[in-house]
């Protein structure tokens, strides 16, 4: 079998391609020859990186080439797309606005995977507050809680690429599925957890904690504890 990887340089789809060596990568923009047993994973986005703003490449990328891609591969093959979460806690931007237009036209067609703010992992962005945490956790030093609003959902990246995996192996019908979901954590929380891992090698200083409106964690999903994955993260 088979699993084509669309959008596979990027975070989640470089960590997916590490970890199975049945996963195989498409070129941006081209439809891979499918055939019975095979599978897709969408990951392909635009606009949600510093200095992606040219809204025609994030409508042919996040809108139009999902759609054609459903479109143009057998029915038969299990598609999934890979969502965002701010879809649903940000629908404002052009980039979520963008790729909800092609969740919307893909009910019912493909699976719609949702992701909430992965970390760990090969190519993690060094600018996230979960990279930075580990970051200073392993070297030593203080970590200021900067931006101390509720992050719902810290998932491993290896968990969303499991996900996303059984998503398109175990040929599930076609629904909507959240990677991620678990109980809402604290940023300041999550860091002196951190803190106390690092044992000693790292202070926290923390800012206000108050934490912002958090949406019921949807159904089905795949119930997430960032605590062993985080330790994992900093001990090795």
């Amino acid at each position: 079998m088979t699993v084509y990887v669309c959008g596979a340089s990027g975070y989640i789809g470089s960590n997916l391609l590490a970890m199975y060596p049945e996963c195989s990568p498409v070129r941006r923009g081209e439809v891979p020859y499918c055939l019975k047993g095979d599978a897709v994973i969408n990951l392909a986005a635009y606009g949600h990186q510093p200095g992606q703003d040219d809204l025609d490449t994030m409508v042919e990328v996040n809108t139009l080439y999902p759609i054609r891609l459903r479109r143009e591969i057998p029915r038969s093959i299990t598609m999934v797309q890979a969502c965002s979460s701010s879809e649903r806690d940000d629908p404002g931007t052009q980039y979520a606005k963008t790729k909800s237009l092609a969740s919307r036209s893909l009910e019912g067609k493909a699976t719609l995977a949702y992701i909430y703010t992965p970390f760990g992992g090969i190519n993690e962005p060094l600018t996230r507050f979960m990279a930075m945490l580990i970051k200073t956790a392993r070297e030593g030093g203080v970590f200021h809680v900067e931006t101390p609003g509720a992050m719902r959902d810290l998932i491993h990246v290896r968990r969303v690429c499991e996900g996303l995996m059984r998503l398109a192996v175990e040929g599930f019908p076609r629904v909507e599925a959240h990677l991620g979901g678990g109980q809402a954590q604290f940023h300041d929380v999550i860091a002196m957890k951190a803190s106390e891992m690092a044992g000693g090698r790292m202070a926290v200083t923390r800012g206000d904690s108050r934490g912002k409106t958090l949406y019921p964690a949807p159904k089905p999903h795949i119930p997430c504890d960032p605590v062993e994955d985080l330790r994992g993260e900093i001990c090795g």
